[in-house]
C-alpha cells in the first residue's frame, strides 16, 4: 500500500517550494523468504526541497529529507546544491554545477531475507557525497551538442555488498570511498 502527498509553488521572486510525505506498508509475500521472518514493514518519507534563482544565470536548491522506517534509526539527510550558468556566445552556453549530500539506504528485503543468503543482521548504508560539474551546450541550427564531466567523492559506511564465500551471501563493508569523473555527451545533427 502506498500514499503520497505533495504540494509546490512557486514565486515571482525565483523563490520555489515543494513539500510533500509518501508512505508505504509492505507486506512480502516470496516463495524465497520464511513466513516467520518478516510480517510487514513501514516506510515514511517526509520532505522539504526549495530553489532560489538569485538571478538569470545563479541558482541553489536545498533538500530536506526525513525517513522512518521499522527497525532503523534513520538520520536527516540534507543537501545543497549550486548551478551557475556562463554565456559564451548567442548560440553556446557553461553550466556550472556542485552538490552535498548525506546518504542514507535500508538493505532490502533480498538483502535481508532471501533464503539462506540473506543477512538479517545488515546495517544500512549512511555516507556522504560530493559533487562538482561542468556543461557546456551549443545549438547551432541543426547541429546541437551537449558535453559535460562530473566529478564525484563519495564517502559509504556499511557498504552493502554481495560476496560469493562458496555461496552468495549479503555483508556489510565498513567503509567504501568512489570517486572518480564522468563524461556524457550528446550530439545531434538531422540530414
Amino acid at each position: 500500500f502506498i500514499a503520497e502527498f505533495q504540494t509546490s509553488t512557486d514565486f515571482d521572486s525565483g523563490l520555489g517550494l515543494k513539500a510533500g510525505a509518501k508512505y508505504k506498508y509492505i507486506e512480502p509475500n516470496v516463495h524465497a523468504y520464511s513466513d516467520s521472518v518478516i510480517d510487514f514493514e513501514q516506510h515514511l518519507d517526509l520532505f522539504f526541497s526549495s530553489f532560489y534563482k538569485v538571478n538569470r544565470n545563479l541558482k541553489f536548491t536545498l533538500n530536506l529529507r526525513q525517513m522512518f522506517v521499522s527497525n532503523f534509526d534513520a538520520p536527516f539527510t540534507p543537501s545543497f546544491g549550486a548551478e551557475y550558468f556562463i554565456r559564451t556566445s548567442d548560440l553556446s552556453f557553461l553550466k556550472l554545477t556542485s552538490a552535498v549530500a548525506k546518504s542514507f539506504r535500508v538493505p532490502t528485503f533480498n538483502d535481508r531475507y532471501w533464503g539462506t543468503q540473506g543477512n538479517p543482521d545488515l546495517k544500512p548504508e549512511s555516507g556522504n557525497n560530493f559533487e562538482l560539474g561542468i556543461k557546456f551546450n551549443l545549438n547551432k541550427g541543426k547541429f546541437k551538442t551537449d558535453l559535460g564531466v562530473n566529478a564525484f567523492f563519495m564517502d559509504v559506511k556499511n557498504w552493502i555488498e554481495w560476496r560469493n564465500f562458496g555461496i552468495w551471501q549479503a555483508e556489510n563493508v565498513q567503509e567504501v570511498v568512489s570517486k572518480g569523473l564522468e563524461f556524457q555527451s550528446n550530439t545531434s545533427f538531422p540530414l
